[in-house]
């Protein structure tokens, strides 16, 4: 199932709100988190229990987006 998750600025200063959390998943080795860009790019960052392990990530920046790491 596909959902979409609208845009909103804030009504003073119509700035972008910051990135939603859609999920977040603990698994065996670590916790999953699944979130949404004011530009609408989805994202995941996996973060490793163990504090030796590397955190990664999928899902890049969207050229011209203020919000996008």
């Amino acid at each position: 199932m596909t959902t979409t998750t609208r845009t909103e600025t804030h009504p003073r200063t119509r700035a972008r709100t910051d990135r939603k959390e859609l999920s977040r998943h603990a698994t065996g080795d670590g916790t999953v988190v699944w979130s949404r860009c004011s530009c609408g790019r989805l994202r995941m960052v996996f973060t490793p229990t163990d504090p030796r392990g590397t955190a990664l990530t999928a899902g890049g920046a969207t050229p011209g987006c203020p919000d996008c790491p």
